[in-house]
């Protein structure tokens, strides 16, 4: 098959990984794949990619032309994300080519558009619900994230600690991903900042950027926690992951928009315990409470800074344990090959309900 995917979205993000690694084991498997977007975006470096200018509204027409073109020798669109989607998922359905739109958050701005395309795919269960249930597209396939066993690190974690200076009896938190409101670090740090007395071995290292990087910066110091919380800001993805197989947890604060993380998958996948605050988009998800990483109920910071508390109190055999289990479930059934497989049976199904037609 030849499959376009777009992506109308800045930057590097979970999405841009998801791609990426679609892409390379679709390849692989003799599929010809192409991809479209930003030119500031990260996936400009893949393999028969091509860009686009976003210049607000304006862009728009010359977006469209692009697209007819690429879509004469396309099989298949794959679609991501909301910006620009409408376009890419009208452009499709004007040049009679099948189309798939993936949501990879639970929100209505990314379902809206669920109904225009010809196939579904959400990331997780929660997503696929909360679809299903607000949309009842006609062809909704759920098929949860996963992650490239492949390109994880092998490095032992103790020599990692100590290129990082993560002290043997230091308990490191880790934060992944952009520095936004709905992303929760403000929350992450208070919480810690309620309990830094009791718990002077707890550290937080936060791998990413973002607008409110320097209103973070200024919480750590107002609650005391100072060089307590390391902001490394934001490194290439194979750092990244190095960093968090040296983390003992890995927390996942966010309270919104959330579909099924790549950095969580990935931190479990490496045998690091996650807490997580338990949020829709999770539901029938990989984690669950005390037996692959703990679940922490949405609130204020006050029920995320006990949670913290009592696994602060917990010794390294439990944390190893529960990673251990978490890096037995995503290996059974977040690997990215199962995820394509799923792809595959998507594109084909939908492709010969636009030929029966």
């Amino acid at each position: 098959m030849r499959i376009l995917h777009f992506y109308g979205h800045q930057g590097a993000n979970g999405v841009t990984s998801y791609i990426s690694d679609v892409s390379r084991r679709l390849r692989e498997r003799g599929h010809t794949l192409g991809v479209l977007c930003r030119a500031d975006c990260v996936l400009r470096q893949e393999s028969g990619s091509k860009t686009y200018q976003y210049i607000g509204g304006l862009h728009r027409w010359h977006l469209q032309r692009y697209l007819a073109q690429l879509l004469q020798q396309t099989d298949m669109l794959i679609v991501h994300s909301q910006r620009d989607a409408e376009v890419a998922l009208q452009c499709a359905r004007v040049a009679g080519i099948p189309s798939c739109y993936v949501v990879h958050e639970l929100s209505h701005n990314a379902g809206d558009l669920s109904p225009v395309a010809d196939s579904v795919i959400a990331v997780s269960a929660g997503v696929g619900g909360f679809l299903q249930q607000t949309y009842a597209p006609a062809h909704l396939y759920i098929v949860p994230n996963g992650i490239d066993f492949a390109t994880l690190p092998t490095i032992p974690r103790d020599e990692i600690r100590r290129e990082y200076s993560f002290a043997k009896d230091e308990i490191w938190l880790g934060f992944v991903g952009r520095i936004t409101s709905n992303k929760n670090l403000h929350g992450l740090i208070q919480a810690l900042g309620m309990i830094a007395d009791e718990a002077p071995q707890l550290h937080l290292a936060v791998l990413g950027a973002g607008k409110l990087e320097r209103q973070a910066r200024k919480m750590a110091t107002a609650t005391g926690l100072g060089e307590r919380v390391r902001f490394m800001g934001w490194r290439p993805r194979a750092e990244t992951m190095r960093i968090v197989a040296a983390l003992d947890i890995f927390v996942f604060p966010s309270l919104e928009a959330e579909g099924l993380s790549i950095s969580l998958l990935q931190a479990m996948a490496l045998g690091v315990p996650p807490l997580v605050v338990d949020i829709p988009s999770l539901v029938g998800g990989p984690v669950q409470d005390g037996v692959t990483g703990w679940l922490c109920p949405a609130g204020d910071p006050t029920t995320l800074a006990a949670t913290i508390g009592t696994l602060a109190k917990t010794n390294t055999v439990q944390r190893q344990t529960i990673g251990q289990v978490a890096r037995d479930i995503a290996y059974q059934k977040h690997r990215i090959e199962l995820v394509v497989d799923a792809i595959e049976t998507m594109a084909h199904e939908t492709i010969q309900r636009g030929l029966s037609l």
